[in-house]
This record gives structure tokens, C-alpha cells and sequence, in this order.
């Protein structure tokens, strides 16, 4: 399981600008998918230095080693697990939001256009 956290405060243990907490975490997103779906990786982002065909080993013994993304506060978490295929794990912090993230009758939530039937949710 990946998120974003809810607390800023480890950001600046670890040099990173809380401005930039989104940006930080989609390029880590990415990195930790490239390493999933790859032996070898060779990525470049704005906040973590080049890697060049490197190996990533131990390898999974399953095709594909399973990867949630957690939601919390916003819709926004939930529509980019959509967005790249993730299953979700909704945080305490979504109860009482449900219509934010599900919509209503109108169909405006931030997941109204998926079709429930593919959605992959724990809570």
C-alpha cells in the first residue's frame, strides 16, 4: 500500500518542500510502478536523481506484486487510483464524505463515472 500521508511534518525530515507534497508523491508513484513492472529501470523525475538501467531485485514470485494506493481527505486520491488502475484503500477521514467521492442520485462524485462493478475498495 502507497499514499500521500496526512501529515506534512516527515516531508521536511527528509529535505522536501511541503509545497510540492502532490508533485512529490505522483513522481514517486511513478518510480515505485516502474520498479514494480520492471527488472531493469531507467527513470528521471524533478525530485529524485536519475536512475539508469537499474536492477531491481528480488524480483516478486507473482506476475505482478499487488500495489493499493490509499485514499484520504479528497476525491483527488481516489480518481488518480481510478486514473492508474490501482485499487484503493479509503482512510477514516472519507467517512462522512461520502457523497464527495461517490456521488448522488446526479451522479457528481469524484468516482460517478466508474462503474461500481470494477471499483476495487477496502475501507
Amino acid at each position: 500500500m502507497t499514499g500521500r500521508s496526512a501529515f506534512l511534518e516527515a516531508f521536511t525530515l527528509f529535505g522536501i518542500d511541503p509545497a510540492n507534497y502532490d508533485d512529490v508523491f505522483a513522481e514517486k508513484l511513478d518510480l515505485l510502478l516502474a520498479i514494480r513492472d520492471n527488472e531493469h529501470v531507467t527513470w528521471s523525475g524533478r525530485h529524485h536523481p536519475a536512475l539508469h538501467d537499474l536492477p531491481v531485485p528480488p524480483r516478486p514470485q507473482q506476475d505482478k506484486l499487488p500495489l493499493w494506493i490509499g485514499v484520504g481527505r479528497t476525491p483527488a486520491g481516489a480518481e488518480r487510483a481510478d486514473r492508474i488502475g490501482l485499487p484503493m484503500v479509503l482512510g477514516g477521514s472519507v467517512h462522512g464524505r461520502r457523497r464527495r467521492f461517490y456521488g448522488d442520485s446526479g451522479g457528481t462524485g469524484a468516482l460517478s463515472s466508474v462503474e461500481p462493478e470494477v471499483w476495487t475498495v477496502s475501507v
